[in-house]
């Protein structure tokens, strides 16, 4: 019992990536156990739903979520004269973890500023905001993250505005830092000046680890600073400046 039967060709892709040979006739646990970094001589058992960690042969760790679902009783009776068969889906969950993973640490880290800071993929969707974001767009993360830029700001700030494009330099390896006025939620039509600063990154090593051209860039930072007070405090100071020149020239 327990042999594989049947696979397709996702299943053997999988297999050839581990470096397993063919399956079918083969032991399942024992072809996953073989991929174990805790290997012993137990047997693991096939339950319902499990997350399976698998060592590749280069040491590369994969996981997977693992499905078994039965077939039968009634007539279906496999080689060894037991009924039922049951049906194994593996799901390759690595990097929905890794990003899940690298959206904790993110999150951590920017909810002990009180600067605006989200992170990019290279898709232009939001994989994480921290909660200055949220305030200050009148937003929930959940209505942030996982949306494309686009969809948070609309075509033209996305394409007109200039967002993609600094995007697509940072993504290009350069660091982008400007500032302007901007209307962050649409709760009101007051804008508000912010300095931007966009730094390339890359999760799974240092910030300074991409070439010039890129290269090894998979998302960007955004950080974000309110600076309206101290924009219309310069703006009064100088107004006030102009006026007493004006005086003075009367004089």
């Amino acid at each position: 019992t327990g042999h594989i039967l049947l696979v397709n060709d996702t299943m053997i892709a999988m297999a050839a990536l581990l470096g397993a040979g063919s399956l079918l006739g083969s032991s399942y646990q024992a072809f996953v156990n073989s991929f174990r970094p805790d290997a012993s001589a137990n047997a693991l058992p096939v339950t319902a739903h499990k997350t399976l960690r698998l060592i590749l042969p280069d040491h590369e760790e994969r996981l997977y979520d693992q499905h078994v679902s039965r077939l039968g009783p009634g007539n279906l009776e496999n080689a060894d004269g037991h009924q039922g068969y049951e049906v194994v889906v593996l799901r390759d969950i690595t990097e929905q973890q890794r990003q899940e993973e690298r959206r904790e640490r993110f999150t951590f880290i920017a909810n002990a500023t009180g600067d605006l800071m989200s992170l990019i993929d290279r898709r232009y969707h939001y994989e994480a905001v921290n909660q200055a974001y949220c305030t200050h767009s009148g937003k929930k993360a959940e209505n942030v993250v996982g949306h494309h830029v686009r969809e948070v700001w609309g075509d033209a700030p996305f394409f007109e505005g200039g967002i993609k494009a600094r995007l697509d330099r940072c993504f290009a390896g350069h660091e982008v830092h400007y500032a302007a006025w901007i209307t962050f939620s649409k709760d009101t039509t007051e804008p508000r000046h912010y300095s931007v600063d966009m730094y390339p990154y890359s999760p799974e090593s240092s910030s300074s680890s991409h070439t010039e051209d890129g290269e090894g860039v998979s998302h960007v930072v955004v950080v974000s600073r309110d600076n309206t007070e101290n924009e219309l405090n310069k703006k009064a100071l100088q107004e006030a400046l102009d006026l007493q020149r004006e005086r003075n020239a009367r004089i």
